[in-house]
């Protein structure tokens, strides 16, 4: 009977180590440093158009990475609806160095057949491995 105890004991610490061992892991694998290209902000000169009217939105974005730089960094925008444009929607951005931070601007506009309501567009950023992008929904208002 003594033997039976001591072997429950041993299963219960193997158990309660295990379950130690994964909780720090766990906690370093979500506190771990990570390269990513961040949108820090995206805001519009004009939050509030008219149907064919335009404005300049700002993508502010920064290489979250303390040590390496990144290459062939992208920032997507896309609208969600045909009456939404976008000049040049992809912006490219061939070397972007630890730490930087930018702010590309884009041409924004309204189509005249546009109907009042908020329209989403998304702001997306990607780039080479090991970086990780960000995506940020912004909304535009249309008033007649």
């Amino acid at each position: 009977m003594l033997h039976d105890e001591r072997g429950q004991a041993f299963q219960i610490m193997v158990v309660l180590i295990a379950i130690s061992i994964f909780i720090t892991i766990y906690a370093w694998w979500q506190t771990r440093p990570q390269e990513k290209i961040s949108i820090l902000d995206a805001s519009f000169e004009k939050k509030e158009l008219a149907p064919g009217q335009s404005t300049i939105l700002t993508v502010k974005i920064k290489n979250k990475s303390d040590t390496l730089n990144a290459s062939d960094v992208s920032v997507v925008i896309t609208p969600s609806d045909p009456h939404i444009s976008v000049g040049d929607g992809t912006l490219v951005i061939p070397a972007f160095a630890s730490g930087e931070e930018r702010s590309p601007k884009f041409s924004i506009a309204i189509a005249p057949e546009a109907l009042e309501g908020k329209y989403k567009i998304e702001v997306r950023t990607s780039a080479e491995s090991p970086f990780k992008g960000d995506t940020k929904d912004i909304y535009i208002t249309v008033k007649a």
